[in-house]
């Protein structure tokens, strides 16, 4: 039997249940209910599936298989939509509650998203004024303690060194 569906997600879901006999984390998935089922009776021997690309015109087919693929796609689009405005006014309120919900939702996670991206940048800008402030400890190469910076000068990097070698001093 060949199915053909201009819907990726079905044919994402499709490969994944031939790559395993049977996949453990479909409870993961959108829509798990139906993949649970479609996932024990699959037979990849039986059913094949067949992409189409969506919205397309007559104009563009290539070849008369092409064109009856477009027109069995248009055909199920109609059906789909049709089928939409049949559904009762609660079944029509209850999926756009759901649907307003989830946005509603999403957009709260962005927003924790977006704190959570500051926080870190926050961390870090910290971060690098206290290495800024209290990395960098100069030493003469002889181990005096240089009045300024000049070429002659090693850096004692508190995090790398427990314990500067000139100075001796010991690091957090």
């Amino acid at each position: 039997m060949e199915i053909y569906t201009d819907a990726q997600y079905v044919c994402n879901v499709i490969m994944a249940i031939q790559k395993s006999s049977c996949m453990p984390l479909h409870h993961k998935m959108s829509s798990f209910d139906l993949v649970k089922r479609l996932c024990s009776c699959w037979d990849e021997n039986k059913h094949k599936i067949i992409k189409v690309k969506a919205h397309r015109t007559l104009q563009e087919a290539s070849n008369t298989e092409d064109m009856w693929q477009i027109l069995g796609n248009s055909c199920a689009d109609m059906a789909a939509s049709s089928a939409i405005t049949r559904e009762s006014p609660e079944v029509l309120q209850a999926a756009k509650q759901a649907d307003d919900f989830s946005k509603q939702e999403r957009q709260k996670m962005m927003a924790v998203f977006r704190f959570l991206i500051d926080l870190n940048l926050q961390q870090m800008k910290c971060l690098q004024e206290n290495q800024q402030s209290n990395l960098l400890h100069l030493h003469s190469v002889d181990g005096s303690v240089p009045s300024k910076i000049s070429g002659s000068m090693s850096v004692c990097e508190p995090f790398n060194l427990a314990k500067c070698r000139f100075c001796h001093m010991m690091r957090p």
